[in-house]
């Protein structure tokens, strides 16, 4: 009785067996035709185990704008795996289409084509699959496939994935922010794994700061259905990237994900909450390369791992956290590794800065280094006479002193870290006093009047005609002053109010010179009443009770900050085109800019 009943058990436990080693291949086709609509939220291709989902994700940073994207679809965080159009959000009146003719294509709320896939001109797809595995993919008319998403991967890994030479691995920007970011993990053709910085334009690549060391032999990365992620080499062994022991992939989801500051992680995540005592409903970390991205990245160009003007220190979970220096401020709250600003007016380079040298003093630090910023070196020399040179220069923003030896660096500042292995006297550089009394002064009347003189000339100019694009663009420039203007009623100005409203009625001056109609133009004499407010002429005036023209306000505050941040005196607080581009799109927050006073 005994053997028969383990043999009647044996003979049920076959079809499990078989059911779970076949159950990655189960898939649900969806034919041609079959539209994902970004208004509904509840739309989406969902995988037959209910794991995955390709659909529609909202931007954290604006709920406005859209990604195209796979997730993990049964824990609350909604993990993004992969997405389609990371530069390119679209808003919610946009569709995701698996066209008669065999394409699957991103339109925009506008209708144009955003992406498009397959590539190839002569496939055609005849039905899609969100699998199991997270993989979405193309069918042909065999049942082969044609295009999968996991050989397009963005910035993560799944169990089951292959990594084939060349491949790579981009970072987001910034934990909120999902566009490409200065970082990438690359299986290069010889067969290395590395990991690079790179410049958020163009295709210039820095140096490596992290690699396997397989040139001439690394063949192809694999994340095995086990959890365990390791190179294959061409002569049969392989290098394990995952060390030690392993939790179960049939308890935990696994993930493998190159994050934006720089770090190739392995995530875990309980699947139940049952089977995983012990365990936070969190995602958490089984390994990571490099151990300490802050110095790992250390070249003679870029600003390092995290942006200019701020240093890199690990935290005490060993994640990278990016810093300001005294009298620095984050430029972008919301990301803290898009760099640091002075939040103060520099010293003066008048006489040789000697004039003004005793309004700055120097705030010390340890442990702290921008090592690749020297412009001029002493030794030997003091610590006395090192601040002393340095508060003398007009260019030195940092001067680093150790064992007789005096470094001086100016801004802006890369490659900031800190590494208590190193034992140095940071000293930074900032104006003596109350720090609330160290930000950049109110402008002087003499560059208000420059302003005002600046707007009415382009008022004039607008006037005398010029194509749509030069008018709109002098109209923003005519608008620069309106953001300052309210930024100081904010902080400082009693009187800021009244400047507002004159800012403002010089913008609706200008919408009123380039209206399409020209017999609704102002003639030059009603140009200087409204001006000098005879004649009103507001945002209510122009769109009577247009809600949504009177919400183009926010848009156009928006531009004006941008156009600010374009026109900064210092170089490297200029936004990248790319980035302007982002901006005035609303994909990126626009911090409040400081008065260029032009």
């Amino acid at each position: 009785m005994a053997h028969s009943a383990l043999f009647g058990l044996h003979f049920l436990l076959i079809p499990l067996f078989l059911l779970a080693t076949i159950a990655p291949s189960i898939h649900q086709s969806i034919p041609l035709g079959t539209t994902i609509s970004a208004v509904d939220e509840n739309s989406s291709w969902v995988s037959p185990s209910g794991e995955f989902a390709f659909g529609f994700r909202h931007l954290p940073n604006n709920d406005s704008l859209l990604l195209l994207a796979i997730w993990f679809q049964k824990i609350p965080e909604r993990t993004v795996v992969w997405s389609a159009n990371r530069d390119r959000p679209v808003q919610r009146e946009s569709r995701v289409e698996l066209v008669n003719n065999g394409y699957l294509v991103l339109y925009d709320h506008e209708g144009r084509e955003i992406w498009k896939k397959p590539n190839a001109i002569n496939a055609r797809a005849t039905s899609a699959s969100m699998l199991n595995t997270g993989n979405l993919v193309l069918w042909s008319t065999d049942s082969s496939t044609i295009w999968e998403s996991f050989n397009e991967p963005t910035d993560t890994i799944l169990p089951s994935q292959t990594l084939t030479k060349p491949s790579k691995l981009s970072s987001r920007r910034s934990e909120k922010d999902y566009s490409k970011g200065q970082f990438e993990l690359r299986l290069q053709e010889d067969g290395d794994l590395m990991l690079y910085t790179v410049p958020l334009e163009g295709e210039f690549t820095y140096s490596n700061y992290w690699s396997t060391n397989t040139a001439g032999s690394g063949s192809q990365v694999i994340f095995k259905e086990s959890g365990y992620i390791y190179l294959a080499q061409i002569n049969g062994t392989s290098v394990s990237l995952t060390p030690g022991n392993i939790v179960s992939t049939q308890e935990f989801y696994h993930r493998a994900t190159l994050d934006f500051d720089g770090v190739i992680r392995q995530y875990v995540y309980p699947r139940t909450l049952d089977s995983t005592v012990g365990w936070a409903q969190s995602w958490s970390n089984v390994w990571y390369q490099p151990p300490n991205v802050c110095l790992a990245v250390f070249f003679d160009i870029g600003s390092g791992a995290c942006g200019f003007n701020s240093y890199c220190a690990l935290d005490e979970n060993q994640r990278t956290t990016c810093h300001c220096p005294p009298g620095y401020s984050y430029l972008d709250p919301n990301n803290t590794f898009g760099g640091c600003k002075q939040d103060f007016v520099p010293q003066s380079c008048e006489s040789g800065g000697s004039i003004e040298a005793s309004q700055f003093e120097l705030k010390e630090m340890r442990n702290v280094d921008w090592p690749l910023n020297d412009y001029e070196r002493y030794f030997p020399i003091n610590e006395n006479l090192c601040r002393q040179e340095c508060l003398m220069d007009c260019f030195c923003a940092v001067a680093v002193f150790k064992d007789d030896t005096c470094w001086k660096k100016m801004v802006p500042l890369g490659n900031g870290k800190m590494d208590y292995g190193v034992s140095r006297k940071t000293l930074v550089k900032t104006p003596r006093g109350n720090l609330t009394l160290q930000t950049a002064p109110p402008p002087t009347s003499s560059c208000r009047e420059k302003k005002d003189r600046t707007a009415l000339i382009l008022i004039g100019s607008v006037l005398f005609g010029g194509s749509g694009l030069l008018n709109l663009l002098l109209l923003l420039a005519i608008s620069m002053v309106l953001l300052y203007s309210h930024h100081q009623r904010k902080v400082r100005f009693q009187h800021a109010k009244d400047d507002l409203k004159r800012v403002e009625r010089m913008v609706m001056v200008a919408i009123w010179c380039i209206q399409e109609n020209p017999t609704m133009r102002p003639s030059m004499m009603k140009v200087t009443e409204m001006l000098e407010g005879v004649v009103e002429g507001g945002w209510t005036l122009l769109v009577g009770d247009d809600k949504e023209a009177l919400q183009d306000r926010k848009v156009l505050e928006r531009m004006v900050m941008v156009v600010i941040w374009c026109v900064q005196e210092d170089p490297s607080l200029r936004p990248s085109m790319k980035r302007v581009v982002r901006m005035m799109a609303g994909v990126v927050e626009v911090s409040a800019p400081m008065d260029p006073c032009f």
